[in-house]
């Protein structure tokens, strides 16, 4: 698990490399963890108590929170998606 305690990220890179390989995470509502938390609201702590509780929850649940990373980071954030978002943006201008 990566733990990320982050405060000030404005788009964590190294949240969405563990993600793409498996490695779930508990980060913090700063850069993409905003958006990470709308999907999987586990993954993003609000404050420093629920920080330790979340971290305990992955843990705990490696295998299904794992899957869950891979599937996040495919829906929004793998390489092809870059690729169709960054040609769309070009073809527009």
């Amino acid at each position: 698990m990566l733990i990320s305690p982050s405060r000030f990220e404005g788009g964590n890179l190294t949240v969405l490399e563990a993600m793409a390989s498996g490695c779930p995470i508990v980060t913090t509502p700063t850069g993409y963890g905003m958006d990470i938390g709308r999907e999987i609201s586990n993954f993003v702590a609000e404050s420093y108590d629920e920080f330790f509780v979340k971290v305990s929850l992955v843990g705990d649940n490696r295998e299904k929170y794992s899957r869950q990373a891979i599937e996040y980071f495919h829906a929004h954030h793998s390489p092809e998606k870059f690729r169709d978002e960054w040609i769309s943006l070009i073809e527009g201008i």
